[in-house]
């Protein structure tokens, strides 16, 4: 790569990150998630946080693919990488005024030619038929593990994966040679399971992996592949949902230096709730315990057919770190005032998350309430989490549908 190209991706970068307030010096993993979510909601490419990752962290020895630069430079507005090339001036600190010019004038052309090369290449060489069929869509339980039928026969010398579900280490290079695959699912979830090529989705299908009520895990970090199960009598009571001091000795978490806590209900009886209006109210808390970060969250995640949402609520001082995401829309505590959606989360608070024709309200503890408009229905429900930064309890939930035409009961899923 030359240095004229790199340094055009170092500004562009600066770009983008001036646009979201980051500083690229201090990213850290959600940043990353920010910045894929960004840039997918301006442009609809998927640039994943692990293609996002390696170029915001320079490493990275070759030019990135062209259709990853035009998705960046079309993000800033600009109709593909070559515009903002040509709309971009770099001030390079080394060199006389002469001699920058030169370098422009003389690596540019070739920069572009090498562009359109790749460019060309990558036109020519489109891929045959994919294709990945799972032998079920609908399985109750965990661990749960699924069977597919798959076809990269006519992909080339491509290296082509299967991932099943977020989490980027749960990616396995499938053989040419074979057309079989079984993946295994430690987490309930509605889960997006698909063949990519580099971070290019080619094929996906949806894999329900249900639950019969409330199920409790422990991550031991944010990637963890393999959750620590918690059984129904050790966090489950008339009170609530919570880990009992006897099941936090027994499971040895406090050997664990992090751990986050995840309460999910992934059930078929979540279809019957209108996402279009509904209401979710909850009272809940995050468990002092003293290895608890500083700025702590707790997170709750709505995975419908159409769409998810996710609502974090920071501990007081923290609201910065919080990013709001429904659909396509992203907010970012660093460009949006979101005070309100912070509290003491140590203290029990109550929760309400209200949708009424386009609008979402939401109200944390005594907070003025927080309102945005959406655009875009969830769907079918599908999942329901609470997430937590520490141990974290559940002490009332409920949920229903506001619209008269579905009458559906409130639930108290405990």
């Amino acid at each position: 790569m030359t240095s004229s190209e790199q340094l055009y991706i170092e500004k562009c970068k600066q770009l983008i990150n001036k646009s979201l307030g980051l500083n690229n010096a201090d990213l850290i993993q959600r940043d990353y998630d920010l910045i894929s979510r960004s840039i997918y909601q301006q442009t609809k490419v998927n640039l994943s946080p692990i293609t996002v990752r390696r170029i915001w962290s320079k490493h990275y020895a070759n030019v990135p693919q062209v259709k990853t630069l035009d998705a960046m430079a079309r993000y800033l507005n600009h109709e593909s990488w070559h515009d903002f090339r040509q709309s971009i001036s770099l001030n390079e600190k080394q060199g006389d005024q002469g001699g920058k010019y030169w370098k422009l004038i003389v690596v540019a052309p070739l920069v572009m030619l090498l562009i359109w090369g790749v460019t060309a290449m990558y036109a020519e060489s489109s891929f045959g038929p994919v294709a990945l069929e799972p032998d079920q869509v609908i399985v109750n339980g965990v661990p749960a593990t699924v069977g597919f039928t798959y076809d990269i026969k006519e992909t080339g010398n491509r290296d082509i994966f299967i991932e099943l579900s977020w989490n980027p280490y749960e990616r396995t290079l499938l053989s040419k040679d074979n057309d079989y695959y079984t993946g295994t699912y430690y987490y309930p979830d509605y889960h997006d399971s698909k063949l990519l090529f580099e971070d290019e989705s080619l094929v996906s299908h949806k894999i329900y992996v249900t639950t019969d009520g409330w199920h409790c895990i422990i991550m031991k970090n944010s990637l963890d592949t393999r959750p620590i199960y918690i059984g129904n009598e050790d966090f489950k009571s008339t009170a609530g949902m919570s880990i009992t001091k006897e099941a936090f000795e027994s499971y040895k978490l406090d050997n664990l230096p992090e751990l986050n806590t995840v309460y999910t209900l992934s059930n078929e009886v979540l279809e019957n709730i209108d996402t279009d209006r509904f209401l979710i109210s909850a009272n809940t808390r995050l468990i002092p315990t003293p290895t608890n970060p500083a700025c702590s969250q707790i997170q709750l995640l709505l995975k419908g057919a159409d769409g998810r949402a996710r609502i974090s609520i920071a501990s007081s001082g923290c609201f910065g770190e919080l990013y709001l995401t429904w659909g396509k829309l992203v907010q970012s505590g660093k460009l949006n005032d979101l005070n309100m959606l912070s509290t003491d989360l140590e203290e029990s608070f109550d929760l309400s998350l209200k949708v009424t024709d386009g609008v979402v309200n939401l109200q944390i503890a005594d907070n003025p309430s927080y309102s945005f408009e959406v655009e875009e229905s969830l769907g079918e429900l599908k999942v329901v989490k609470f997430l937590f930064s520490g141990l974290g309890e559940v002490n009332t939930f409920r949920l229903g549908s506001l619209s008269e035409e579905l009458k559906s009961p409130v639930l108290y899923p405990f």
